[in-house]
C-alpha cells in the first residue's frame, strides 16, 4: 500500500485524473491481495482485457474498472422533470411548494421513463457492455483453474456530479436485469456502484449499491461482500477512519435517493 487514497483526496479537487483514481485503485486492488491481469499474463497488443484479479480458495474474480468522469451542469434528472412538469406532460405530481414538486413512478408514462433511462447517461450501458466482453476475453485468457470464476464490474463515479450513487444504481439495473434475462451478460456475476471523493452531506462518502444476477448465490454473495469489505477496510487504513459495513440492510427494500447531486468533492487539508 502506496498511501494513493490519502494522495488522490489532499489533491486539488480540480487536478485530479482518472489516471490518480486508477492509481488509487491499484493500490486497494494489491492491499486487498490481488493483482493486474497484466501482472499474470501476457497480452497481445489490442487485447480487450478487464483490469484485475483476486483469488479465494473458493473463487477467482476478475473486476473491470470503468469511471463515470464525464460532467455536464445542465443535465439532471430534476432538469428532466422539470421540463416535462412545464410542458404539462406528467401525468400526477404533488406541490410540495416553493416551486417544488414530488413525482412518483406513476408521474411519467412508460415512454417517458424509458426515454429518460435510453438517453439520459447512455455511457452507462456502454460501460456495462464492455467490461462484460472484457471479463469474458480475461478469463479464457488466464491459467485454468478448478475454482469457481465469477466476474464483476465496479463502476466509480469520478467526476459526475449530478449522478448520485443510486441513479447510477437505477441506470445499472435496468440495463443489467434486461440482458440477464435474455440470456446475455453471462461474464457478469455481479456490478459496485459507488464514489470515493463525492461529497453530499446526507450520505456517506463509501456509500455504495450492489447488484447481482443471482442474489441467493452463496459464492457471489461471499466475493461481493468480501470484496466491498476489504474497499471500506482500506479506507479505514488509509484514513485513519473506522467506518464499517451494514449488511443488515442489504436485502432490504431500496429507498433510492434519485434526486441527490454532488455539491463538491472531499479535500484534506495539509
Amino acid at each position: 500500500m502506496t498511501g494513493e487514497l490519502h494522495r488522490l483526496l489532499s489533491m486539488p479537487t480540480l487536478e485530479r485524473r482518472p489516471a490518480d483514481y486508477e492509481a488509487m485503485f491499484d493500490d486497494y486492488v494489491t492491499w486487498a491481495g490481488g493483482r493486474r491481469v497484466t501482472d499474470l499474463v501476457e497480452l497481445s497488443p489490442g487485447t480487450l482485457n478487464a483490469d484485475y484479479v483476486f483469488e479465494s480458495k473458493d473463487w477467482r474474480l476478475v473486476v473491470e474498472l470503468k469511471q463515470i468522469a464525464k460532467y455536464d451542469p445542465a443535465k439532471t434528472a430534476n432538469a428532466y422533470f422539470a421540463h416535462l412538469h412545464r410542458k404539462g406532460m406528467l401525468r400526477t405530481w404533488k406541490d410540495n411548494g416553493a416551486g417544488k414538486i414530488n413525482i412518483g413512478p406513476e408521474s411519467l408514462s412508460i415512454k417517458q421513463w424509458n426515454r429518460f433511462y435510453d438517453k439520459s447517461w447512455p455511457q452507462i450501458p456502454e460501460a456495462l457492455t464492455t467490461a462484460n466482453r472484457q471479463i469474458r476475453v480475461t478469463a479464457g485468457l488466464l491459467p485454468p483453474t478448478q475454482k469457481r470464476q465469477l466476474g464483476a464490474a465496479v463502476l466509480l463515479n469520478t467526476g459526475d456530479y449530478n449522478l448520485p450513487t443510486d441513479l447510477l444504481y437505477r441506470f445499472v439495473e435496468r440495463k443489467v436485469k434486461k440482458e440477464w434475462k435474455g440470456g446475455a451478460f453471462r461474464s457478469l456475476d455481479f456490478v459496485v456502484c459507488q464514489s470515493v471523493d463525492l461529497f453530499h452531506p446526507d450520505q456517506h462518502p463509501l456509500h455504495a449499491r450492489h447488484i447481482a444476477h443471482n442474489a441467493a448465490d452463496l459464492v457471489v454473495r461471499h466475493a461481493a461482500s468480501w470484496s466491498f469489505e476489504r474497499w471500506v477496510a482500506y479506507a479505514n487504513v488509509e484514513l485513519g477512519a473506522e467506518a464499517s459495513v451494514n449488511w443488515d440492510i442489504a436485502d432490504a427494500p431500496l429507498g433510492l435517493r434519485l434526486d441527490l447531486t454532488f455539491p463538491g468533492k472531499i479535500r484534506f487539508a495539509e
